[in-house]
């Protein structure tokens, strides 16, 4: 948690939340940022260098329990993190191959990209994760984001 005063006021930011807090008497005030949400098979439009994924389990052929994102594309270097419900954050720079059940996805997933250079493009896969025993199944849906 960053903070910095300006005069009796404390400013925080905590996962998005930025708190404006005053010192003498402990009161404060929050603002929350509402990320964009984006959906399975779709490339949207953002402000912010962040983002919220509608998962869609129609978009695959069946149900799965478990499913990977996968960063497939940026035309600048960009460092990704998944943060879930449960306020778990997943580094794909550390370790590109993630496993999300479907209660996570279903209850909300949040994308947050850090870069030094802003990037124009970015795309993700979705792919269900499947144990098939010696044959493989590939289906995965593409969505991602053009930076403004």
């Amino acid at each position: 948690m960053d903070s910095f005063k300006i005069n009796s006021w404390d400013l925080y930011n905590v996962d998005n939340v930025l708190r404006f807090q005053y010192e003498p008497d402990r009161s404060h005030f929050d603002m929350k940022v509402v990320p964009t949400n984006i959906k399975l098979g779709e490339v949207t439009n953002i402000i912010t260098n962040f983002f919220g994924l509608n998962f869609d389990k129609t978009k695959f052929s069946e149900d799965y329990e478990y499913y990977g994102i996968k960063q497939i594309y940026s035309d600048k270097p960009v460092q990704i993190k998944i943060k879930y419900s449960s306020n778990i954050t997943w580094d794909l720079s550390q370790n590109p191959y993630t496993v999300i059940s479907k209660g996570e996805l279903e209850k909300g997933t949040t994308i947050h990209m850090e870069y030094n250079t802003k990037p124009k493009t970015v795309l993700f896969n979705m792919y269900p994760i499947i144990n098939n025993g010696n044959s493989s199944l590939v289906e995965s849906v593409e969505f991602g984001v053009k930076l403004m």
